[in-house]
């Protein structure tokens, strides 16, 4: 009997998403600080996300910001406690940063170019919409 397999394409949230992965040796609350001033916006602590793994507890910070019209929705992940990794599949990656957008997202790629000639900044790269996926169940 022959399989059939259902493909899947982008949903609405991968779609009008961007997803960033960006390697630092410098703290969340500093890259957060980086990311607010070149983007101008304020991310702020939205939630840690607790995962019990190998017995032991680890809390992955997550900011946030959304802009007063709903139209922009920034979420900067902590993706690497010691070795651990809240998505296990982006390994080697410190930050991931996803914007959600009903507008122009060519706009905000162009000033994150500024972000990755920071000296604090050692990587940014944009990852494809696969990835997006096991982020989108820790956010609302």
């Amino acid at each position: 009997m022959k399989k059939s397999i259902l493909k899947i394409s982008g949903t609405p949230e991968e779609e009008d998403s961007l997803l960033f992965a960006i390697s630092s040796h410098e703290s969340d609350i500093y890259v957060s600080l980086l990311i607010n001033r070149i983007l101008a916006i304020n991310l702020s602590l939205y939630r840690i996300i607790d995962i019990s793994r190998k017995e032991e507890l680890l809390k992955f910070p997550v900011y946030f910001f959304e802009n007063d019209d709903a139209i922009e929705k920034y979420y900067l992940f902590v993706n690497r406690i010691g070795m651990q990794y809240l998505v296990p599949g982006i390994k080697k990656i410190d930050y991931l940063l996803l914007i959600q957008s009903e507008g122009n997202l060519a706009t905000v790629e162009t000033k994150l170019a500024e972000l990755k000639s920071n000296s604090g900044i050692l990587a940014l790269h944009k990852l494809d919409s696969k990835s997006i996926r096991p982020l989108l169940r820790y956010i609302d």
